[in-house]
């Protein structure tokens, strides 16, 4: 949410908060396989693709970056964060209903 203020401090904060997370490695896996797809042009995009772990402070930068109009990927972050979100959601079901550890 704090992405789409903007208000990337405090995006960061709570990332500082979250530390790490069970659904990083697959959403730098996914994130990777969009990238692969479209072709990483923006700094922050080559960054994330040759990361061995997902950095969550990287992608508010980029995203920030999208926003002040240094980053022209915009369509691609738009996918990255929609896997995030649904890779959260459904973290968030299964551990609601014991579907999944």
């Amino acid at each position: 949410m704090h992405r789409r203020e903007p208000d990337y401090g405090n995006g960061k904060y709570w990332f500082r908060r979250v530390g790490s997370h069970a659904v990083f490695p697959q959403l730098l896996a996914q994130a990777n396989e969009l990238i692969a797809a479209q072709g990483a042009k923006d700094s922050a995009a080559k960054q994330l693709a040759a990361s061995s772990a997902w950095d969550p402070y990287l992608f508010i930068d980029w995203c920030e970056q999208i926003a002040r109009g240094k980053a022209s990927q915009r369509e691609l972050a738009e996918e990255v964060a929609q896997a995030e979100w649904h890779l959260l959601f459904e973290h968030c079901y299964d551990r609601a209903t014991g579907t999944r550890s």
